[in-house]
């Protein structure tokens, strides 16, 4: 039996991961800030010794873009540092660690989409701080990072959703026209 440990487990990514169909013989465990506090090694390396998994997923995020920009230590510390006690307790549990990271980390000057190997260069404190739990987690043998954009979901919450509950209230619809992205269904990611 395979043990996934998905954190970020009340989160959009994180939930749907937990209630994806896995292969038979999986079990999953779901990880809640209740449960462990990822911005304290010591709590992340009691909980993973804990739950004996084969595999880390990590969906926990800083979630806003703009709102890192007024907090940059929360989002250094979800989105950088708690990756970095991740990888080590991954480490120590010899087990293998997937990072959800952003098409944050590039500057969006390339209108062509990128790819993997392409030169990163945040802009802000999002993206760098995404590009150095990306760095933390690469240290670790064997990590993945996958960088997503703009998720959308059936979910309540999720920007279509938004979209339509205020379009149901108000006769006009404002939405931002200066940022462009590849927008990416949730459930292809489980």
């Amino acid at each position: 039996m395979e043990r996934v440990l998905i954190t970020g487990a009340k989160g959009r990514l994180g939930a749907a991961l937990v209630e994806a169909a896995w292969p038979i013989g999986t079990f999953v465990i779901p990880a809640t800030p209740d449960q462990v506090d990822l911005t304290d090694p010591a709590s992340v390396d009691r909980y993973v010794a804990a739950c004996r998994p084969d595999v880390i997923i990590n969906a926990a995020s800083f979630p806003s873009v703009d709102d890192a920009e007024h907090r940059p230590e929360l989002a250094q510390r979800i989105n950088h540092r708690a990756v970095e006690y991740l990888a080590s307790a991954a480490a120590t549990a010899d087990c293998r660690l997937i990072q959800m990271s952003s098409a944050y980390v590039f500057d969006g000057v390339c209108s062509d989409g990128y790819v993997e190997g392409d030169q990163v260069n945040p802009l802000g404190t999002y993206g760098r701080s995404k590009r150095a739990g990306e760095r933390a987690a690469l240290a670790l043998d064997g990590a993945v990072v996958l960088r997503t954009s703009w998720l959308y979901g059936a979910d309540v919450g999720g920007w279509l959703h938004h979209v339509r509950a205020v379009g149901q209230r108000r006769p006009g619809l404002g939405v931002v026209n200066d940022r462009f992205g590849s927008p990416t269904a949730i459930p292809e990611l489980c």
